[in-house]
């Protein structure tokens, strides 16, 4: 079983590699927008459902405990904004944005958490420093992490 599974495991990556590299980046990106929003139940407008707005507060509420574990184990709590590729960001809804990041974002400030932002980052916006487009490449990675450990 072990083994199959590697195989059929080998055989998916090997076609979602080909496919990765037939696509751009730009093109990928629209793609991946079109499938999260079939995913979300979003048709022509981008609109949050009662379940989940319900499940976003259960994750801040999970963040909670973590920042509330941090705090009382003298841990200092970093948040880490990845960077985006400037395709994806241009079709990602960004009412959505507000009310699933951003909000959150600003309640983190406002309790002295730290948090490190590089959604802004130019650089990182480009295409040749990802694989997909939400995955750095090596590349990215290395420029990411430099990047990360000067920032905290």
């Amino acid at each position: 079983n072990r083994y199959i599974k590697q195989e059929v495991k080998k055989i998916i990556k090997h076609f979602i590699d080909k496919e990765i590299m037939t696509c751009s980046i730009k093109e990928l990106s629209i793609s991946s927008m079109t499938r999260w929003k079939k995913e979300f139940g979003w048709n022509e407008t981008a609109i949050l459902t009662d379940f989940q707005k319900e499940t976003l507060e259960k994750s801040w509420d999970i963040f909670l405990r973590n920042i509330k574990f941090c705090n009382e184990n003298k841990l200092i709590p970093i948040v880490v904004i990845p960077p985006f590729n400037k395709y994806l960001k241009e079709v990602m809804p960004k009412e959505i944005l507000d009310e699933c990041l951003w909000c959150y974002i600003e309640r983190m400030y406002k309790m002295g958490i730290k948090v490190v932002n590089f959604w802004e980052d130019e650089e990182l916006e480009d295409e040749k420093y990802y694989r997909t487009p939400i995955c750095l490449n090596e590349d990215g990675k290395k420029v990411f992490n430099f990047r990360l450990i000067n920032e905290i």
